[in-house]
């Protein structure tokens, strides 16, 4: 009888537990939320800690020695320029954000344009034309796998240029690393129309590179601009007044079927630092400068 009892109490509290901890929620465990410094010598960080669901979250930045703040980062994408950034705790925004401060030489840059070309002759089959891209997706890792979406354009009609096209990503911010190498994977999907039955069918290429950054300078840069040439991509380095460019002209992107073999496709992309256009800044002031001089 008591064995019985005993059972019957031990499946009672079991169930009971189940109950219990069912009930509770993700949101009601505590959210650790981690600020930290991109170089503790040139500024300091608060507001780490754990935090409660829909509590209201403040990290600050605080530059030392005539320094200033960049912005922060998360997964090095830029989710905010505020000093003080005030977001709200939940299981998305839990995580470690690092506030980068400014340096004199290049550590960092960030992305800051991503635009392909494809240009050329017709395409061999002259029964089909090209009608639309489908899906144009670039994507990015710091190994050579687990890619995660960089940028992507979806159902674009290719009437602009005949054949061919050209145009501008929307793009994740992102931020990259002097001494690393980034991999990239492109994925292109078409869409043909067949000139005499109206019919449509699809088409898909992919290609993979990488980029070894490592390569830059990260000073002076001689003769204020330094080209790196390899076997896909042409790398440029200008520095400018303290602002440096870096372009990336990639030439390797695979071809579809039915493309002539004289067709070029490209992949161009831009990143800077300091993070703002300095150069469309400096040619602002330039103009406003003129301007001012032939109305005086």
């Amino acid at each position: 009888m008591k064995k019985k009892i005993s059972t019957l109490l031990f499946c009672f509290l079991m169930i009971f537990s189940a109950i219990g901890f069912s009930g509770c929620g993700e949101t009601d465990l505590p959210l650790n939320i981690l600020a930290t410094s991109s170089n503790t010598q040139k500024g300091t960080v608060s507001g780490s800690g754990f935090y409660k669901a829909d509590y209201t979250v403040t990290l600050s930045a605080n530059p030392k020695n005539n320094q200033s703040f960049i912005c922060w980062v998360k997964d090095n994408v830029v989710v905010s320029n505020e000093q003080n950034f005030i977001f709200v705790a939940s299981t998305s925004t839990e995580g470690k954000y690092t506030a980068l401060f400014s340096t004199e030489n290049l550590e960092y840059f960030m992305l800051n344009g991503i635009s392909y070309n494809i240009s050329g002759l017709e395409i061999t089959n002259t029964d089909l034309y090209l009608s639309k891209i489908i899906d144009f997706k670039v994507k990015m890792s710091e190994a050579p796998s687990l890619y995660t979406d960089l940028a992507k354009i979806e159902n674009e009609d290719v009437s602009n240029t005949g054949n061919f096209s050209s145009n501008n990503f929307e793009f994740t911010k992102k931020i990259l690393y002097l001494s690393k190498t980034y991999y990239f994977s492109v994925v292109l999907k078409v869409q043909y129309t067949n000139l005499t039955t109206l019919a449509t069918s699809t088409a898909e290429t992919s290609t993979l590179f990488s980029i070894n950054f490592a390569n830059l300078f990260s000073g002076t840069v001689s003769g204020n601009t330094t080209t790196i040439e390899n076997e896909n991509y042409t790398l440029t380095q200008t520095l400018d007044d303290g602002a440096y460019s870096i372009i990336v002209d990639y030439t390797g992107l695979s071809e579809l079927a039915n493309w002539n073999e004289d067709s070029t496709q490209s992949l161009l992309m831009t990143f800077a630092y300091p993070f703002v256009d300095w150069f469309a800044y400096k040619n602002l002031v330039l103009n406003i400068f003129c301007i001012c001089v032939i109305f005086q």
